[in-house]
């Protein structure tokens, strides 16, 4: 074999080499799989909740979240195939909460100390005194269903607002107008403002309406009390009228026995009557047998003294 047979040879196996090598890297690449990879579909809620989807979908995840920062909003989050930093890394940027300040999150990869060790991360939340500027709506409401039935007063309505208004601690100028003629309450502010009136305005009207609810459920309670009481004095009645109807039959009997009786008493006496009279009669027939006796007697006597004296 000459050399340059050979160098033609070892080209070509060269060649062999590379295209195995590259045939073998590309299906590699097509076979790795998504090892540390999420899919979220987030639809909106708190930043803990945030962390709690995450966590689901990954399986576990470390993260310190400051006592500031858990009840904040997140956004709805839509991620696929996404790693877990990158996930959590999402929270970072700068917010408004519902009282119009300005809240800053920032999110630490904290250090790690072991190779093999989970990375943990620190989110932390940063307010700003400083109000954002927001464009002020108007709203109408009407309160005449509050109002009408007496169950509240427009002052007291009024009171209500103001201080719904003021726990917002917005400073954002507010202006409220009550029209009494048509229970009209109209109100020009911020987003947090004009919602702080809706949440007092819908609250009492849930008052109003279980105030309602407890009238009616008290007038039916009454009526259905009223109701058991006529039924119950109307089975009294006719209970008592089913005893006076047994009385009066018993009553009955007992006179027909009465009038038995006096005429088993008349007959008895009739009859005794008539016995007493046979037992005169008797005592009478008696009696002048024995005289009749006597007398025969008495003559026998007589008729033996006489025939003793003449013998």
């Amino acid at each position: 074999m000459t050399l340059l047979n050979r160098k033609n040879l070892v080209v070509v196996l060269v060649a062999l080499v590379l295209t195995f090598l590259s045939a073998g890297s590309t299906q590699a690449q097509n076979d790795v799989p998504d090892v540390g990879l999420i899919s979220v579909d987030f639809p909106g809620g708190t930043i803990t909740e945030y962390i709690d989807a995450l966590a689901k979908a990954a399986g576990s995840v470390n993260v310190l979240i400051s006592t500031e920062a858990a009840d904040l909003s997140m956004p709805p989050v839509k991620l696929t195939k996404v790693s877990v930093s990158a996930a959590i890394d999402l929270v970072k940027g700068t917010r408004t909460d519902k009282n119009d300040q300005l809240v800053s999150f920032n999110v630490n990869h904290l250090k790690r100390y072991e190779v093999n060790e989970q990375e943990t991360f620190k989110i932390n939340a940063y307010r700003s005194p400083t109000e954002v500027k927001t464009q002020t709506h108007s709203r109408v409401w009407s309160i005449a269903h509050l109002i009408q039935d007496g169950v509240f007063n427009s002052k007291v309505v009024l009171d209500a607002v103001e201080m719904a208004i003021a726990v917002t601690k917005s400073t954002s100028k507010v202006d409220i107008r009550f029209h009494e003629a048509t229970g009209l309450l109209i109100a020009s502010g911020s987003t947090s403002q004009l919602s702080a009136i809706e949440n007092v305005l819908d609250e009492l009207g849930q008052s109003q309406q279980m105030k309602s609810y407890k009238s009616q459920l008290k007038l039916e309670s009454d009526l259905e009390h009223l109701k058991n009481e006529l039924n119950i004095t109307s089975d009294k009645a006719n209970a008592s009228a089913v005893k006076q109807a047994q009385l009066e039959d018993e009553n009955k009997a007992l006179r027909l026995e009465l009038e038995t009786q006096m005429g088993r008493f008349v007959a008895t006496t009739r009859m005794l009557n008539e016995r007493e009279g046979m037992l005169r009669d008797a005592t009478s027939k008696l009696r002048d047998v024995q005289a009749l006796l006597d007398r025969k007697l008495r003559q026998a006597a007589d008729d033996d003294k006489s025939g003793s004296k003449d013998n």
